[in-house]
């Protein structure tokens, strides 16, 4: 979490998540690495933190779209090769029998990212709640593992 958004939000740690940027594929995409990408057109979301990095480390080329479904109807009109975007949205899209059929997720993961909750400041009640919650779970887990 940047410090700007520090000033905004409280974030609550430990993060709870990690997730990872990836890219959503036809099938009959041949890609096994991110490099295979390289020079290729990727959708992607307008204003996303990693267009950059993906653009800059894997050299593909990024046309940007609002929101997820602008993209998601570029690549299904054959716009660009892929879909690059957080891999648990991916991943939920990949359980429809809509993109199941025709697309997969064949990459791995880059660019991991940990997810915290957050709240308002001051809200200490949901800062308690949740820092208790987390305390319940590492007990837990010291007990099981």
């Amino acid at each position: 979490m940047s410090a700007g958004q520090r000033k905004v939000v409280q974030a609550i740690g430990p993060p709870y998540y990690s997730d990872f940027v990836n890219v959503l594929l036809p099938k009959s995409t041949k890609a096994s690495d991110w490099a295979d990408l390289k020079g290729k057109t990727l959708c992607a979301t307008s204003g996303s933190w990693y267009n950059k990095d993906v653009a800059r480390t894997d050299g593909a080329e990024l046309s940007a779209f609002d929101g997820s479904e602008k993209p998601l109807l570029a690549l299904k009109q054959g716009n660009c090769v892929g879909y690059v975007y957080d891999q648990t949205f991916i991943q939920g899209r990949l359980l429809e029998s809509d993109w199941s059929g025709a697309h997969a997720m064949p990459l791995k993961g880059v660019l991991p990212t940990r997810w915290n909750m957050a709240v308002a400041p001051g809200n200490d009640s949901l800062t308690m709640f949740t820092s208790a919650r987390d305390e319940r779970t590492r007990r837990f887990l010291a007990q099981v593992l």
